[in-house]
């Protein structure tokens, strides 16, 4: 009976000695593949510098803030990650859901798809990003995609490698040139963060 009754000791100390840290997600309650996700440890009474974390998928590195970590998905499901003290040993782990970022790519200012200012457009039009997962995370993004201006006698087709949605002058002195009818395409869009690369949907604008 005494055998029993320390084996049971023993197993809940190590369950409360396994649930002492605090270790979540800073933005969302799952984290997203191939990108940078901070999440947040602490353990009471301790420095974050005296423990080590790891993971079964992808990688996780510190950020500037001593407790702050940035972990990389490689691939959508769960990420284990594993908390050990300065010795190896094992604290205790925790699983975060893992999946792809959701998003899209709009042409701001632009209304059920219609251009009915063409100056105005010429002159402001560029790509935007709208997406919950990416809007509390500082990166630096990409686009790419192919540009096609459909008039009533010919196409133009251009290639767009953009930073951060700005679109580059050449493309803006077409835009400035847009006829009542002309149709505006952006297709095969590629969105780019930390040489990842993540498809969206076309876009197709009416000039009116």
């Amino acid at each position: 009976m005494r055998n029993i009754s320390l084996i049971i000791f023993f197993f809940i100390c190590s369950l409360c000695s396994a649930q002492e840290f605090y270790l979540t997600s800073e933005i969302n309650h799952t984290i997203i593949k191939s990108i940078p996700n901070p999440i947040i440890f602490s353990f009471p009474g301790k420095e974050c510098n005296d423990f080590n974390l790891s993971t079964d998928n992808g990688k996780i590195e510190k950020s500037n803030s001593n407790c702050k970590y940035l972990i990389y998905p490689d691939s959508i499901g769960f990420a284990k990650v594993i908390v050990k003290n300065k010795n190896g040993k094992k604290i205790g782990e925790k699983n975060f859901q893992v999946r792809n970022v959701d998003f899209r790519v709009i042409v701001p200012g632009i209304e059920d798809y219609n251009i009915k200012d063409v100056n105005l457009f010429g002159h402001t039009a560029r790509l935007q990003i709208t997406s919950d997962d990416l809007a509390c995370i500082s990166i630096s993004w990409k686009l790419e995609c192919e540009l096609m201006i459909v008039e009533n006698d010919r196409n133009i087709h251009f290639k767009i490698r953009s930073e951060n949605g700005i679109l580059n002058p050449e493309i803006k002195d077409q835009f400035a040139l847009l006829k009542n009818g002309n149709l505006v395409l952006f297709n095969d869009i590629k969105l780019i963060i930390d040489n990842k690369i993540f498809k969206a949907p076309g876009i197709m604008l009416k000039v009116q």
